[in-house]
């Protein structure tokens, strides 16, 4: 489906790898797949478990990182209409 509203995307991170620092215009939404631990903002790591969902606000800075088994989440960046 051909959308401007929503990108639709999946991170694979191999085991012991951090994702980056990273910050973006667009709100996000997490689906997380399987172990991994996440921050956002100031907040400390967290891990939110298979099945587990939360929300970054526009702008905010967050990263992700696998542990001894590998990341696997989906992610949905919500775009301005």
């Amino acid at each position: 489906e051909d959308r401007s509203d929503v990108s639709i995307g999946v991170s694979l991170l191999a085991p012991n790898v951090r994702y980056p620092d990273h910050h973006h215009s667009a709100e996000e939404v997490y689906l997380v797949l399987s172990p991994g631990k996440f921050r956002h903002g100031s907040s400390a790591w967290f891990e939110p478990g298979p099945g587990g969902t939360f929300h970054n606000e526009s702008n905010v800075v967050h990263a992700m990182a696998s542990s001894d088994a590998p990341l696997l989440a989906l992610w949905f960046l919500l775009h301005e209409s």
